[in-house]
């Protein structure tokens, strides 16, 4: 039997990794598109049994470098997680985050439709694009308006319009919209590894107080590895042009997260607010309705507890 052929894009990053060891435990043949590779990422990258995995070098600026690269019209599945997704980034770089997450995309798909690829296009966006006012106690679903509230989100949001019209090409496109996603991998600037990296260096060098941002807040989160295997189930089962939520439908307080980090490192520790890690839309709850894509047969099997156990447990290792 002839295996799915996926490419991913981003595929060293934190999600790409995660699907690129799903997508072969199913049995995919798999390459990857990436700008490159950090040494401590090639070490995971070997470890995790990886290094046979073909990757293609491309910073998806160029649309004829792109169009050489390879021969698109042989991949079934093309997951796009490549781009900027750290929030912060956007507001101090609008220009920079526009081109990284929206012209790249659009780049992607005129290279894909360029060759005459017919196959499946899943963009993964973001939950960001809801905003932050929730106006029912169901959360986010896919048929509520969008409210884009940063650069970021902005980009995300015009990313899904610019992807759909590429259905008149016959590129099967589907849009995956992840809510908070945490995981081993997950690189510092988030919150949840910033908690733990900042307990590892308190119990280090004997402090005994660490900073915080905003910890009223609540998110909705989703182990990284449940992510991404949710993807493989919008690729496989999901309609065209339809978008599916990814998120496991409750929210948990930063403060909550917090509390587990403490219990899971041992390190009990004061902590203060530094008014510069506050983002500028306040504080906020936002989680999702996943009843699309559990309806697909889609069900988040770690518990928040052991993905930050798993974390913590990859910081030690790694760092």
């Amino acid at each position: 039997m002839e295996k799915n052929k996926a490419l991913i894009t981003g595929i060293h990053g934190f999600a790409g990794r995660q699907l690129c060891l799903q997508l072969l435990k199913s049995q995919y043949s798999v390459t990857g598109l990436s700008r490159g590779i950090h040494p401590l990422e090639q070490k995971i990258w070997d470890d995790e049994n990886l290094s046979e995995t073909p990757v293609l070098i491309s910073d998806l600026s160029d649309v004829k470098q792109i169009q050489n690269l390879d021969d698109f019209s042989s991949y079934q599945y093309v997951f796009h997680l490549a781009g900027t997704a750290f929030i912060p980034e956007g507001w101090k770089n609008p220009a920079g985050i526009i081109q990284s997450n929206t012209i790249n995309t659009i780049n992607l798909l005129n290279a894909l439709k360029e060759s005459g690829f017919k196959g499946r296009f899943i963009y993964i966006s973001s939950s960001d694009v809801y905003g932050t006012v929730l106006k029912n106690n169901t959360g986010f679903s896919e048929n509520d308006c969008c409210n884009p509230e940063s650069p970021y989100a902005a980009t995300k949001y015009a990313s899904e319009l610019f992807s759909k019209y590429f259905l008149h090409d016959e590129i099967d496109i589907l849009i995956a919209r992840p809510f908070n996603h945490i995981g081993p991998g997950q690189n510092k600037s988030f919150v949840v590894p910033a908690f733990l990296h900042r307990l590892i260096d308190a119990k280090q060098n004997n402090k005994s107080e660490i900073e915080v941002g905003d910890i009223e807040s609540g998110r909705d989160f989703t182990d990284v590895r449940d992510v991404v295997n949710a993807y493989r189930f919008i690729a496989e089962n999901g309609a065209s042009g339809e978008t599916y939520n990814i998120c496991s439908g409750k929210v948990t307080s930063i403060k909550e997260i917090l509390k587990i980090s403490m219990e899971t490192t041992g390190i009990d520790v004061n902590f203060k607010v530094n008014p510069e890690f506050l983002r500028q839309e306040g504080p906020s709850n936002r989680y999702g309705d996943a009843s699309k894509i559990k309806s697909l047969g889609w069900e988040p099997h770690f518990s928040t507890s052991q993905s930050i156990q798993d974390m913590y447990n990859y910081i030690m290792k790694y760092s």
